[in-house]
């Protein structure tokens, strides 16, 4: 398959608390598409509770369609586009691992979301599964229908046979997927719901470097027109909805647990331009997160006590001024960027039914983290009072988690 023939797939994700109804269905009055029902998917994934096939870029997934009796089964592989390569470049790395890209039992396609971009190659099969609930009837099927690479690779000393031991079936995912177009142009919405909670993505498809990128633009000024563009993630709706799985306490609603108060909110500032050097300024992203950060806020009702506290180096005190313009809302305290006194912050208890905000750097919490404290990255802490401590509650990247839309159950 030449370049000019290469699958596009254009990705965005959308707020799903402003295209959803209260029963997580799409307002599709809104998204403007001509299906007013959407079809209804099971899904589920297959994986280690380490993420081993996740974590390599190998995906594991099953689909059972309405009034179908057999599964589609996918192996899908991705590759990581890195800063300057193009897709050939990517497809020869492909090769030189190994992949046969004129396997026509290959589906080859670029996975365009939001800014990010991997090349992927899916090899479908379809099964029936007698027993849905039988681990061994899945790792059977699974292994008998491995394509070649997957079948040979190895994670440390394990074989692709060892690992399926270890997996799995994760789900279930309930997906709702709807197709229409707008002004001629095709898209499709999926809703994907884990627990109660669901996360809503919208799509498009070319043929073409060329053709995908007239699609990225027209989606993306389309919805922009529409106030229904947030700011993109990493995480796609795969990489969400595994975490949700695996992790049950995630599914629990963090904005309701902010109302109650009493937690200092310790966040990394948002993403400047160059290195950590101390007088590297917010990149334009990082404005833009840091604004979003304010707008989540005040938009969940979230109390705060006034002022908050930022650290005084430049990326910390642009990411807090830009969240909370007014005057007298951010208020600098040196101990922050100085770890062998960043404790004595953490600890101070803010006024009662309030949450304090802090804005500050990379930190590790002693090691407590279970996850990279990325750039505007959350930490709830529960402060014990001076010189008693405080507790880790949770870790959130809070401006993916304003885009999911939790169900009843939660806080």
């Amino acid at each position: 398959m030449s370049n000019v023939d290469t699958q596009y797939e254009i990705k965005f994700l959308l707020d799903a608390n402003q295209v959803l109804t209260d029963e997580h269905t799409l307002r599709t009055e809104l998204v403007h598409l001509d299906q007013s029902e959407g079809q209804q998917i099971d899904i589920r994934f297959i994986d280690t509770p380490e993420q081993d096939f996740f974590r390599d870029n190998w995906i594991l997934r099953a689909r059972l369609k309405p009034n179908k009796d057999q599964w589609e089964i996918t192996y899908k592989k991705r590759f990581n586009f890195s800063e300057g390569q193009d897709l050939q470049q990517v497809m020869d790395h492909a090769k030189e691992l190994g992949f046969d890209l004129e396997d026509p039992t290959c589906k080859q396609e670029v996975d365009w979301s939001g800014a990010d971009l991997t090349f992927d190659l899916s090899y479908e099969v379809k099964a029936k599964i007698v027993q849905e609930d039988n681990l061994d009837e899945w790792r059977g099927i699974l292994n008998e229908n491995a394509p070649p690479m997957l079948k040979t690779q190895k994670w440390g000393e394990r074989d692709f046979s060892a690992i399926l031991t270890e997996t799995r079936v994760l789900g279930p995912i309930t997906a709702l997927k709807y197709k229409g177009q707008k002004d001629g142009f095709q898209e499709s919405v999926e809703i994907w719901t884990v627990a109660g909670n669901s996360i809503v993505e919208i799509s498009t498809e070319a043929t073409g470097l060329e053709a995908a990128e007239s699609s990225h633009r027209t989606m993306e000024s389309l919805l922009a027109q529409q106030n229904l563009l947030p700011i993109q993630h990493k995480t796609s709706k795969t990489g969400w909805a595994m975490d949700m799985l695996q992790h049950p306490a995630k599914r629990e609603d963090p904005f309701s647990l902010l109302l109650q108060g009493g937690f200092n909110l310790y966040f990394r500032h948002a993403r400047p331009v160059g290195g950590n050097g101390d007088e590297d300024p917010l990149s334009e992203l990082g404005k833009t997160q840091a604004r979003q950060l304010g707008e989540i806020l005040r938009n969940k009702k979230i109390p705060l006590q006034i002022p908050v506290f930022s650290s005084p180096v430049i990326r910390a005190l642009q990411t807090a001024v830009l969240a909370f313009p007014n005057e007298g809302e951010v208020k600098t305290d040196e101990r922050l960027p100085r770890v062998d006194e960043l404790q004595q912050v953490l600890e101070m208890k803010p006024a009662l039914g309030t949450n304090q905000v802090l804005v500050a750097h990379y930190h590790t919490f002693k090691n407590q983290l279970q996850e990279f404290l990325d750039h505007l990255a959350l930490v709830i802490l529960q402060p014990l009072g001076t010189e008693q401590g405080y507790r880790i509650i949770r870790q959130l990247d809070i401006l993916q988690a304003s885009l999911v839309k939790y169900g009843s159950g939660s806080y």
